[in-house]
């Protein structure tokens, strides 16, 4: 049934965060308030023996804490259950900073829990050592440690850990006593933020291969539509589909239900938009919490959809469920990702052929791999699970590599296919259902590069060396940057290629004639690109075009070319041809060349010539004629 045009906005948050029901006893209202010392109140819930959970039978004694009864969304149980030794000495305090999280509600269990584990790890080794109370564990021990995982672990898992030590140190403070160790607390804070984002950047997820995604795409299509092929495939090949048209997040397709889909009629187009209704949990507060999210659907979604509405009818109603993806041996209401990540390979398995995927890693690196043995080795009781002579199977060998797109990087090309046709990054990211546009544009592989280590060399000239950026929203814009810095508490003096590096991501810049855009800062590049090249950035006439003082020999240059053109129709009697040429002539000298030439000077006599001339070469031949080129351009204004 159609509906009218609704708002993109009508998102209907919903809050399931109470599904472990936190009784609203005295010591809860006293925890939250305030009014209590927190310990105290902790303490109280360990001599009562009983957590404050309504939904749950939970005791503090218990060595096992399990909470996976508190959602039906799908994720891992496992994630959601602590385990505690009883023998350990620090197995009080860990409780108490598990539930001192929960009672906050600022933190997933399933969030915390990965923490505490990695909080555990560290508490283990330190008890081993003969390290009985944390506020007595000295730095050297805390160092030896983490010295150790170097060779084990990445650099940004090591500050992961560092995280979730300091974490726990602060409530072990607050609750218990201070470190006798001051320089613990520095140590756990000491990080190399540029080092932490090029690791980050490096390990970015790429988008499919564009010259490979439609091969892959039209074999999907095709086994999807094939009603001969096995049925288990074809809804396989439809829940493809359906990620690498919309890019859920794997876990995203589990929720979709029958009847999802949704029309509304656009006056614009005269026809209906079709949108499908889905729970995003990725940033639901609470265990079952999720956000009931809208996405629009365009008609190859819609064929996946309706086909799997007829494939999984049948699994459907034995399992008496209406989500909408169920196969065939499935027994719970929703899959798991673990389980369809499987069936996702063996699908790619069976279908190496039509998928043209065997051994293409030379051509197409960014898609990921499994060896054709790993599918063929016997289970524990002798078997196999796929017979060898299968005609899918005979013409391939043990060592042969198959190549696959995961489902993340169809998240990514969707968000970058929406970037690259200049949709606005504000609708990109809620049909991403992101929390933000810095999410959204972390998701962006753009075709073209944003001249990242031209945006850092502005911003090192700017905030390392005290240069101004010139032109007309020059100081507000970095006033803008001034004010991301401070409010992400980040410290330019004490790390100042880190922060370049961040802001360089947070700002980028792009080159322009004579000067850069600062409109790159909004991440979706100006829609009217190529015209500004050659009408406003080429005359630096736009409001977004800034300029630094070493550009001064770009500006000469511009000016050189445009005075011999002034002149010659000067000497030729071409009055309005000449008078355009020096009006043009004119504003590259008020707003580009003079304003640079006098920053120059100004660097000159604070940095010295020879320090100039070092990092800024072009600017020899207008250093050395400084004067008598300020005296010249004075003529022509």
């Amino acid at each position: 049934m159609q509906q009218q045009l609704v708002d993109g906005t009508n998102a209907l948050k919903t809050d399931f965060f109470d599904s472990i029901g936190i009784q609203l006893i005295p010591e809860v209202e006293s925890f939250r308030s305030g009014m209590m010392p927190k310990n105290q109140i902790l303490e109280s819930f360990k001599r009562i023996d009983k957590l404050p959970f309504s939904n749950l039978d939970i005791r503090f004694s218990d060595d096992t804490w399990d909470f996976s009864a508190t959602t039906d969304l799908p994720v891992s149980k496992t994630k959601l259950v602590f385990y505690f030794d009883s023998s350990s000495a620090y197995c009080e305090p860990l409780k108490m900073y598990v539930l001192d999280g929960i009672l906050k509600k600022n933190v997933k269990i399933r969030v915390l829990q990965n923490k505490v584990i990695s909080v555990m790890r560290f508490l283990k080794q330190f008890e081993a050592e003969g390290y009985k109370a944390y506020s007595r564990i000295p730095k050297a021990a805390f160092k030896r440690l983490f010295d150790d995982m170097e060779d084990t672990c990445s650099y940004n898992t090591v500050c992961a850990y560092k995280g979730h030590l300091l974490m726990f140190s602060d409530f072990y403070e607050r609750n218990f006593e201070e470190l006798t160790d001051k320089s613990i607390r520095k140590f756990l804070q000491d990080r190399n933020t540029a080092k932490l984002n090029d690791i980050k950047h490096a390990n970015k997820t790429p988008e499919v291969p564009i010259d490979y995604f439609p091969v892959f795409l039209d074999a999907v299509k095709a086994i999807m539509r094939n009603e001969q092929e096995d049925p288990e495939d074809r809804i396989t090949a439809a829940s493809i589909i359906l990620y690498s048209q919309i890019g859920f997040r794997t876990a995203e397709l589990f929720t979709v239900k029958t009847g999802s889909i949704h029309s509304v009629y656009s006056p614009d187009k005269d026809k209906p938009l079709y949108y499908m209704d889905f729970i995003s949990f990725k940033h639901g507060r609470g265990e079952n919490g999720g956000t009931i999210a809208h996405t629009y659907i365009n008609s190859l979604s819609r064929e996946a959809y309706g086909l799997l509405e007829e494939l999984c009818r049948e699994y459907r109603n034995n399992l008496g469920v209406d989500t909408l993806l169920v196969t065939k041996f499935q027994k719970n209401a929703t899959t798991s990702v673990q389980q369809y990540s499987t069936r996702y390979r063996k699908f790619i398995m069976r279908h190496w052929k039509e998928l043209q995927c065997l051994n293409i890693g030379d051509d197409y690196e960014d898609l990921s791999f499994f060896k054709v043995g790993v599918f063929f080795q016997p289970a524990k009781d002798g078997t196999y699970t796929y017979d060898k002579n299968a005609d899918w199977a005979k013409d391939l060998q043990m060592d042969d590599r198959i190549y696959y797109p995961t489902i993340r990087q169809f998240r990514v090309s969707v968000c970058t296919s929406l970037y690259r046709q200049q949709i606005p990054l504000h609708y990109i990211r809620k049909h991403m259902n992101h929390l933000s546009e810095d999410m959204t544009a972390y998701y962006i592989r753009p075709q073209k590069n944003l001249e990242k280590e031209y945006s850092e060399t502005i911003y090192r000239a700017v905030f390392k060396d005290g240069s101004k950026m010139l032109g007309t929203n020059g100081d507000a814009f970095v006033q803008k940057i001034n004010e991301f810095i401070e409010q992400n508490h980040m410290n330019i003096q004490n790390d100042m290629e880190g922060v370049i590096q961040a802001v360089a991501k947070k700002f980028p810049l792009r080159s322009k004639v004579g000067g850069m855009c600062i409109r790159c800062g909004e991440v979706i590049p100006c829609a009217s690109n190529n015209s500004t090249d050659v009408i406003y950035c080429a005359f630096g006439m736009c409001p977004n075009h800034c300029h630094m003082f070493f550009m001064a020999d770009i500006s000469y240059e511009e000016y050189i070319q445009n005075r011999n053109v002034a002149q010659y129709n000067k000497d030729n009697g071409y009055k309005k041809a000449y008078q355009k040429e020096l009006n043009k002539l004119k504003f590259i000298i008020e707003h580009s060349l003079m304003p640079e030439l006098t920053m120059l000077e100004d660097e000159l006599e604070r940095h010295g010539e020879e320090d100039i001339l070092e990092k800024y070469p072009q600017l020899t031949y207008i250093v050395n004629h400084l004067d008598s080129i300020k005296q010249e351009i004075q003529t022509w204004m």
